[in-house]
C-alpha cells in the first residue's frame, strides 16, 4: 500500500534518553505527589519520576519530533499511555526556551498536575500561568482544587478559575512571537482512554482561543481567600 508523502514513520524515530540519575520509585496513582521538574540551560526534565511516568514523557517526545510550522497542525491519537501534561512538558523540552504565557483549560486535573505546573513556574520554564477548570471539578475533586488554589494562587501568584466549562485547550506564547495551541479531547490528567489532540502553530487560531480563555479566567478567577464562593 502506498504511503502518503507526508506520513511520519514513528517507528523510525530514535529512542530518547532520560538520564535523570534518579532512583525509580514504585508506581503511584496520577494524584500522587513527589515528581519534581528541574530547568537547566533552557531545557526541562523531570527527576524522581517512576518508570511509568518517564515512559509516558518519552512517548510524547517521540510524537513531537516534527513540530508544525506557521499555519500547520500536527494531529495525534493518544492511546492512553500518557496524559496531556506529559505532552506539554515534552513540547516545552522540544522548544527549549521559557514560555511567556501559558493558559490551560481542562475539565479536571490531578495533584500531580498541580505539582508539575507549580514547578514550571518555580524553574522559570513558564513565566505566567492561567488555569481554568470545570465547576464540576471544584465540587467533586475539592481536595485537588484546594491544592491548585494554594500552590498556584496563594504561593505563586498565578490565576486559577472554575466555571461551567468542558473545554480542553492550551495556549502557549513565546517571546520570539511563536504562538501554539493544543486542542482536543484530553484533560491534563490521564484517563487511560484513547484521546485526540491537535497541536497548531497559527497566530489567528491562538488569538481566537487565547482571547476567550483569558476572558474566562478574568471573569471567574478567585483569590486564595475567597475561592469558596466562586462567581456564577
Amino acid at each position: 500500500m502506498d504511503r502518503s508523502p507526508f506520513a511520519i514513520d514513528f517507528a523510525a524515530v530514535a529512542p530518547v534518553r532520560f538520564d535523570v540519575g534518579a532512583t525509580i520509585k514504585p508506581p503511584q496513582s496520577d494524584d500522587a505527589k513527589g515528581d519534581h521538574a528541574k530547568h537547566t540551560a533552557g531545557r526541562t526534565f523531570l527527576a524522581g519520576v517512576q518508570r511509568r511516568r518517564m515512559a509516558g514523557i518519552k512517548r510524547a517526545t517521540e510524537l513531537l519530533d516534527h513540530l508544525p510550522e506557521e499555519g500547520e497542525s500536527l494531529h495525534c491519537v493518544l492511546l492512553g499511555y500518557f496524559d496531556l501534561l506529559n505532552m506539554l512538558l515534552a513540547f516545552l523540552e522540544r522548544i527549549g526556551q521559557p514560555c511567556d504565557v501559558l493558559r490551560v483549560a481542562t475539565l479536571a486535573a490531578s495533584k500531580r498536575n498541580v505539582t508539575e505546573l507549580a514547578t514550571l513556574i518555580d524553574t522559570g520554564a513558564v513565566r505566567r500561568l492561567d488555569l481554568l477548570v470545570s465547576d464540576f471539578m471544584r465540587q467533586h475533586d475539592g481536595d485537588i482544587y484546594e491544592e491548585a488554589m494554594s500552590e498556584l494562587v496563594g504561593k505563586r501568584g498565578q490565576r486559577v478559575a472554575a466555571a461551567r466549562s468542558h473545554c480542553k485547550l492550551v495556549t502557549i506564547a513565546f517571546s520570539d512571537g511563536r504562538r501554539f495551541v493544543f486542542e482536543g479531547s484530553a484533560n491534563l490528567r490521564t484517563s487511560r482512554n484513547a484521546e485526540q489532540v491537535a497541536l497548531s502553530r497559527d497566530a489567528g487560531l491562538y488569538a481566537f482561543y487565547d482571547g476567550w480563555l483569558e476572558s474566562m479566567v478574568t471573569t471567574h478567577a478567585q483569590s486564595d481567600e475567597s475561592h469558596d464562593s466562586p462567581k456564577s
